[in-house]
């Protein structure tokens, strides 16, 4: 579980933690809130998004893909994390994994013997 966290923090933190923040501040600020705190989350959250885009851009350059596969950086990395949580899950608690019509049993507290 904890290589599965690990790789989970980055995805959930960095691709999908700025530009959530930033919408929701968008709205705590829109519904009147013109404090300071708000509009320096809106900094943090509109710089750490554009960077992260903009770092992820120049890595799919690198390996050889279109730049503008760069827009789907935030559904693919809620999706990356939807699969890590649902293949932890399978692992430790399910006891084992269905896959094209066979199971992989693991050694999780769900497994059973048959």
């Amino acid at each position: 579980p904890w290589a599965v966290l690990k790789a989970l923090c980055p995805a959930l933190l960095l691709d999908v933690l700025f530009p959530v923040g930033l919408l929701a501040l968008g709205i705590v600020i829109i519904s009147g809130e013109m404090t300071r705190r708000p509009l320096v989350g809106v900094v943090v959250c509109y710089l750490g998004a554009t960077l992260r885009q903009w770092d992820y851009r120049q890595r799919l350059e690198q390996l050889g893909f279109d730049r503008r596969l760069a827009a789907y950086q935030f559904v693919g990395a809620v999706l990356f994390s939807l699969l890590l949580v649902n293949s932890m899950w399978a692992h430790t608690v399910a006891g084992g994994v269905r896959w094209k019509g066979r199971t992989y049993q693991t050694s999780g507290k769900g497994r059973k013997t048959e």
